[in-house]
């Protein structure tokens, strides 16, 4: 062995602990799988684009507290859309309050951070809603705001005349055209985020709209005026407000993209 190979040798020598250690640490990582309800909740309301789902968490090896969930869902024509978690609903059995009836005890939980244990499974049913379009919306929110404190500060507000104004106009308008579902197939990706290393699986799913499906939700568009009315003028003796009845798609999941139909109607 000459100078050269035994210089090569002692160069590869030096990277075995390198390499070992990323190998332990491989093994020592949290693993997060996550199980998805097969039927999701596609809407569109006054919030804008909603994606709804029951999702089970259950972490291996180490607990690991989750700081942030998104889907990235794509359509299959290539527009992405961030879809962000607002809101978590806990799930804790049901209360028989007569021989035939009985109410679901559930609870509302706030999205700062979950912690997943390893001795047991977290199920929640968690609210997705777009990440740019609840900015964009937030603006036209701030400006009606602003009408409504200018109008309460020289005594002339009137809820009325507030929702007759330019500035909830143009928030109905902005709300009317943020629906961002179209009919065809969808590749629903997940995101999770936390301050520990872990490694995430089942992160991919799949769904289709049909035409049947964006027009149930393009009909939403008739109540949005109406919720923001009922938002501002409910508790006014002179109003009486209004149930909204919101129309709700549930496509079904798929695991494969190959579980698709060729083709929506």
């Amino acid at each position: 062995m000459n100078g050269y190979e035994i210089a090569a040798v002692v160069g590869a020598l030096a990277w075995l602990p390198q390499i070992a250690a990323f190998i332990t640490s491989l093994f020592r990582r949290t693993k997060l799988s996550v199980i998805v309800q097969r039927q999701p909740q596609v809407g569109f309301t006054y919030l804008g684009p909603i994606f709804n789902l029951r999702m089970a968490f259950s972490a291996s090896k180490k607990d690991i507290v989750i700081s942030n969930v998104q889907f990235n869902i794509k359509h299959e024509t290539g527009d992405v859309h961030v879809f962000s978690w607002q809101g978590m609903i806990q799930h804790f059995g049901q209360m028989k309050v007569s021989d035939t009836n009985t109410i679901d005890y559930d609870r509302e939980q706030g999205v700062l951070a979950l912690k997943i244990l390893t001795t047991g499974i977290e199920e929640r049913l968690v609210r997705f809603q777009n990440e740019k379009i609840n900015e964009e919306r937030q603006q036209f929110i701030n400006r009606a705001n602003k009408k409504m404190e200018f109008m309460k500060s020289t005594g002339k507000y009137d809820p009325k005349a507030f929702m007759s104004s330019e500035e909830i106009s143009d928030l109905v308008n902005y709300c009317k055209k943020s629906n961002i579902w179209k009919v065809g197939k969808y590749t629903a990706t997940l995101h999770v985020q936390s301050q520990e290393s872990f490694i995430l699986t089942n992160s991919e799913f799949f769904f289709e709209l049909t035409s049947l499906d964006l027009e149930a939700l393009e009909r939403n568009k008739e109540h949005i005026f109406t919720a923001f009315e009922n938002d501002v003028r409910n508790g006014n003796d002179d109003y009486k407000f209004l149930e909204i009845i919101w129309n709700w798609r549930n496509p079904a999941i798929m695991l494969r993209k190959s579980e698709l139909t060729s083709s929506s109607t």
